[in-house]
């Protein structure tokens, strides 16, 4: 399904996935932060609304992420890349 939607931190995206009963993103999708400074994409999984699971996030800047999400936010084992260098992280709560 194509829909705007407005995540919780109140980012406004284009989305293009799976959807739950109350029509947000949900399962697996990609979503483009054209509003975001910096404009964003990110393509993964989603739990009601919410980055969760594994997915990618790209920058327009040339910054990326990949690895584990929870609750919209990085999470688990991951790589990035910031300001030209790679690193590869693990978060935990």
């Amino acid at each position: 399904m194509n829909l705007a939607f407005t995540d919780s931190f109140g980012n406004a995206i284009r989305y293009n996935g799976e959807v739950n009963d109350d029509n947000v993103p949900h399962g697996n999708g990609t979503a483009d932060y054209y509003d975001a400074i910096p404009a964003g994409f990110y393509n993964g999984e989603w739990q009601n609304g919410l980055n969760e699971g594994y997915g990618e996030m790209e920058w327009s800047n040339g910054n990326w992420y990949k690895g584990g999400w929870l609750a919209g936010q990085w999470h688990g084992n991951d790589s990035k890349k910031i300001g030209g260098q790679i690193f590869n992280l693990t978060y935990v709560e």
